[in-house]
């Protein structure tokens, strides 16, 4: 039976390497529903179509999609409206891939989402919220220190300087962050071990495709952590250089905590559909810096490169991200 596919994005115009990589994904999936026979439209998002809710919904409805595959994450200057987007989505009762909009509003919220995870005991950095200046968390945590914006995602104001090793570091970036990112910064102790990404699909039980590795320690040219522009500037050395290794080996123990804490992660953040649980090693245990609902999935994303390592094709992760949009059922 033919079915109505309406695939939601970003419309504006930006120069920002992420948002243009989602630009490449709407035509990559729009390209495999077009080839399996169905109807597709583009639902293109812009600043003012949030102006009235009322006109959002006409605008959506007017295409009467069966399901929506939302690639809609916010605005270059507002990532909120993804949040406001998935609650249009949920109003209008239409199957729409990914997260709620609760989860999409906790894992955007770090630092909120930092607390959660510790209340239901899955291991994170130690780390305060700050909106102002102060020498406080010098004392509380010690060096050296990881800074990063408490309501942004897709590593969207994590440069060279996040890493703060002295004083004279801290009194110098942290103002500067603070006054770029009003709404506050996450500074947390620097946690130097391995990193590993593990991607889940389903609605739960969660299916594992991978577990991928990042040994700093092999890279010393190289910051040792993922700044913006390693995660999305194709021209930059650390882009090339700082690739994981998926499903590298992994020593049995150490294997299952991984993937223990990062489904509990999950659980625990609500995650339907797909996400990702970014973690680093301390000692014998991990601890998790990050779940990410609704990671990129292009072709060459790290999420699809699990999936490959997994044995599924672009065409099946697709196909099985709908379905579970639709159905709310976990498939094998």
């Amino acid at each position: 039976m033919r079915k109505r596919y309406l695939i939601a994005a970003n419309g504006e115009q930006s120069i920002r390497e992420d948002i243009a990589d989602v630009y490449r994904c709407v035509e990559a999936i729009e390209s495999v529903l077009f080839a399996h026979g169905d109807d597709v439209a583009i639902l293109s998002l812009q600043k003012k179509d949030f102006s009235s809710l009322k006109k959002l919904y006409a605008k959506i409805e007017q295409y009467h999609p069966s399901c929506i595959v939302n690639l809609f994450e916010g605005f270059s200057d507002d990532s909120a409206q993804e949040i406001t987007f998935a609650r249009v989505l949920e109003h209008i009762g239409i199957p729409f891939t990914g997260n709620t909009a609760a989860t999409l509003a906790l894992c955007l919220d770090k630092y909120r989402s930092k607390v959660t995870l510790r209340r239901r005991n899955v291991p994170v950095p130690a780390g305060v919220l700050m909106k102002r200046y102060s020498e406080m968390p010098l004392k509380r945590l010690g060096l050296p220190l990881f800074i990063k914006p408490d309501q942004e995602d897709a590593s969207v104001g994590i440069c060279d300087d996040s890493l703060i090793n002295t004083i004279a570091d801290f009194r110098h970036v942290v103002p500067r962050k603070l006054h770029e990112f009003p709404a506050g910064i996450i500074v947390e102790e620097f946690i130097s071990g391995p990193e590993y990404n593990v991607g889940f699909i389903g609605n739960g039980p969660y299916e594992l495709l991978g577990i991928s590795v990042l040994d700093y320690s092999q890279y010393q040219q190289c910051h040792p952590f993922l700044t913006y522009r390693a995660k999305w500037d194709t021209l930059a050395d650390e882009y090339t250089a700082l690739t994981p290794i998926v499903n590298k080996e992994i020593p049995l123990a150490l294997r299952e905590t991984i993937i223990s804490c990062a489904r509990k992660a999950g659980q625990v953040s609500k995650c339907l559909g797909y996400f990702r649980v970014d973690l680093r090693q301390k000692g014998d245990e991990v601890c998790v810096l990050d779940v990410n609902p609704n990671p990129d999935i292009n072709k060459d994303s790290g999420f699809m490169r699990q999936a490959y390592a997994h044995g599924y094709t672009f065409e099946h992760i697709i196909s099985k991200i709908i379905t579970h949009a639709v159905t709310g059922k976990t498939i094998a």
